[in-house]
């Protein structure tokens, strides 16, 4: 019986050998699965044979011995269990085999798929590469976009600043044009009011109508003076007395009076001629304030109704002739006026 144990005991570790094996062959390489099935069947196969021999020794041994007894039913139950443990190791071993073939399948099919991952790792690792690359570039351009708007930004506040200060200048010299156009308006006003159009017009044609008799009465002397002078040059050289008035005509005072005369005459003219520039210096003056003053009208658009209405004014104002030789034509009149005095003096 102890033999037989011994027999169980090895067909135990046979059968733990196998799933030892077996465990081994699902951990180890899978290149070896197709030997290691054919080194299972073979350890199988003579573990199997190894069990008959040791029952046929144990049955030798026990005959020798005389021990054996009628229980060969027992033995041919335990070959029995063997064979079948035998199918059992057989059905196993083919199950190991179909199991290893799939095994080599998944093999193969892992290591495609593993080239095929290694592949697509290296595909990737470049479009990351790439993507990094990308990135690093867009990280510059976000930098370089970042600082332009950043100098950008400074350029427009530094314009911002100056139009402010522009616009507070432009107010500044509005302002000062506006003073300036009101204290003008307000001069002009006062000239409107002062020198109108009709008063100008009656002085400018006094003043003719005065000097064209200033003219007149001149020829009228110059006759005079002339007929004297003829009266004088036919008195006789010989004549013991002279009547008064030729007496006075050849006395140093009619000579005095006369000189005066000529002088007044000469001062009269001078008069008129500094009186003739200043008219046209007058009329270039009007015309020079009347584009002035346009241009300023439509600088100053934006200025008031009375603004406005004073500057309409004062254009209406500027399209008569000025009356700034109001002064010097009273004089002018003045000193003609001493002409006829003069001359009735010398009658």
């Amino acid at each position: 019986m102890g033999k037989l144990a011994s027999v169980h005991y090895q067909k135990n570790d046979c059968s733990h050998f196998s799933t030892t094996l077996e465990s081994g062959q699902s951990t180890s390489n899978p290149r070896t699965n197709h030997s290691t099935g054919h080194f299972l069947a073979w350890l199988a196969k003579r573990e199997i044979s190894l069990q008959v021999e040791q029952l046929l020794k144990l049955v030798k041994k026990l005959q020798e011995v005389g021990e054996l007894e009628p229980k060969i039913e027992d033995l041919i139950a335990k070959i029995k269990k063997l064979q079948e443990a035998k199918r059992l190791m057989n059905e196993e071993l083919c199950n190991l085999q179909s199991h290893g073939e799939a095994l080599q399948e998944e093999l193969d099919k892992l290591n495609t798929e593993k080239t095929y991952l290694e592949e697509a790792l290296h595909k990737k690792q470049e479009a990351l590469g790439l993507l990094q690359l990308q990135c690093d570039e867009k990280e510059a351009e976000t930098q370089r976009k970042q600082q332009i708007y950043q100098d950008c930004k400074q350029k427009i506040e530094d314009l911002i600043s100056s139009l402010q200060e522009e616009k507070l200048k432009q107010r500044k010299q509005r302002m000062e044009f506006e003073k300036q156009l009101e204290e003008l308006i307000e001069k002009h006003k006062s000239l409107w009011e002062f020198h109108t159009a009709k008063r100008l017009v009656a002085e400018i044609s006094n003043m003719g109508s005065r000097t064209e008799l200033l003219l007149k009465e001149e020829r009228e002397i110059q006759e005079k003076l002339d007929n004297v002078l003829k009266q004088l040059d036919t008195l006789s050289p010989h004549t013991g007395q002279f009547s008064e008035e030729g007496v006075f005509l050849r006395s140093k005072e009619a000579a005095a009076a006369l000189n005066l005369f000529e002088e007044e005459n000469r001062i009269a003219k001078s008069f008129m001629e500094v009186a003739s520039v200043r008219y046209l210096d007058i009329q270039q003056k009007c015309t020079r304030l009347k584009s002035e003053l346009c241009s300023l009208t439509v600088k100053a658009s934006s200025t008031s109704l009375d603004r406005l209405e004073g500057v309409s004014a004062v254009q209406k104002f500027m399209d008569q002739p000025l009356s700034d030789i109001r002064d010097q034509n009273m004089t002018l009149q003045a000193n003609i006026c001493v002409v006829p005095v003069q001359h009735s003096v010398l009658k």
